[in-house]
């Protein structure tokens, strides 16, 4: 019973927003055509991020995910986790590039109320050259009894 009263999800109506930037280097500008971030959902509770043409020391993308409660009568807490695609990029994700999930232990409101999270992906070693990163995004969603 309790299932199918508790409804939290990304909202995938939104689009996720990202910003490209380098913390040694303010002035930086990046080539769109060489670096892109891509981000999809393969289903209301997982998404992806792709990540192409972080090469600098300091080079980062931050992304903003949003998730919503749609339960009818339960308030929701949420814990997010990003983990490296199975994709044979694991190993250069982890010697390459820091990531971190900003705090996520703000309360969702029952009946639409909504959270942001963050994952920030920065370049932690120089690559001799780039390669296109992968991320699976998902959270584990709890409810608050009161």
């Amino acid at each position: 019973l309790l299932d199918q009263n508790f409804l939290v999800k990304f909202d995938t109506t939104k689009t996720s927003d990202y910003v490209l930037s380098n913390t040694n280097n303010g002035s930086k500008v990046f080539d769109a055509a060489k670096t892109t971030c891509t981000v999809a959902y393969t289903d209301e509770y997982n998404a992806t991020i792709d990540v192409k043409g972080l090469a600098e020391l300091g080079d980062t993308v931050v992304v903003t995910f949003t998730v919503v409660n749609e339960s009818a009568d339960l308030d929701a807490s949420i814990a997010a986790a990003v983990l490296t695609a199975q994709d044979g990029t694991s190993a250069f994700a982890s010697d390459y590039f820091d990531v971190v999930v900003s705090d996520t232990t703000a309360t969702i409101a029952k009946q639409g109320g909504t959270s942001t999270f963050t994952v920030t992906i920065s370049v932690k070693k120089s690559a001799i050259e780039t390669q296109t990163i992968s991320f699976n995004v998902d959270f584990q969603a709890t409810a608050l009894l009161a």
